[in-house]
């Protein structure tokens, strides 16, 4: 079944512990402390990004593809964003539900915002757009019946105005965002993937492999093929 049989039962088991430290962190405490906990990780990722970014660009910043953009102590520019727009949320929830630390954590949802700025992804920047809409929006809910009410009808038609722009006007979109019809070339690396997705479409081929096993006959092989360029993941 799994073209990698070793490594799709080591990070089975990794996921497995994974899963299990989550429940005991989330048994072990409450809310508020919980969020400070989530937060305290997300806090050293954002400081050992700008000292990677700063102090030692050669590794904290792109050198290839995207250079200059940062990628702190991330592989690539998007890992990085993508773990950013998280740590926001997080450090903003810790800011709002510990008022006694809220200049720590305001300050630390803004380092993440400034990292995902940094990171050039322009994915990224619209999650964190639409992550801290949502929590304004809900805290503005809140705040009474009548406000959530006018704010719910509000969202409706910001959703019903940009979907029908993503419809009606789709190169105007892809050049706001600085994109082409490809998305960076990510609608290649998905078409690679229905390639080989077809081949084995129930089992796939193993728990985390594909993107890391090297050979002739591998999915990478075929998805390199058809997308015309190395992916190292999904995006």
């Amino acid at each position: 079944w799994s073209i990698d049989p070793s490594a799709t039962l080591r990070r089975f088991v990794a996921f497995a512990m994974t899963c299990l430290a989550g429940y005991v962190i989330a048994a072990r405490f409450s809310w508020s402390r919980l969020i400070e906990v989530i937060a305290v990780t997300y806090l050293i990722l954002i400081a050992g990004s700008f000292v990677m970014a700063i102090v030692f660009p050669d590794k904290g910043r792109m050198t290839e593809l995207f250079v200059g953009a940062w990628r702190g102590v991330f592989a690539e520019k998007n890992n990085l964003g993508a773990v950013m727009d998280v740590g926001f949320l997080a450090c903003l929830a810790a800011g709002i539900q510990v008022p006694k630390r809220r200049w720590l954590w305001f300050a630390a949802a803004g380092g993440a915002a400034f990292l995902v700025l940094m990171s050039t992804s322009k994915t990224s920047l619209l999650a964190l757009i639409l992550g801290a809409g949502m929590m304004a929006f809900v805290w503005l809910s809140r705040r009474g019946p009548l406000l959530g009410v006018f704010l719910t009808w509000v969202a409706v038609c910001v959703l019903l105005a940009v979907g029908s722009f993503v419809i009606l006007m789709p190169d105007q979109l892809f050049h706001l965002l600085g994109k082409d019809a490809t998305l960076t070339g990510r609608t290649n690396i998905w078409a690679g993937i229905d390639f080989v997705m077809h081949k084995q479409p129930v089992t796939g081929y193993g728990y985390g492999v594909v993107w890391s096993t090297e050979g002739e006959w591998t999915p990478l092989r075929w998805i390199t093929e058809v997308a015309g360029f190395r992916a190292y993941h999904a995006h």
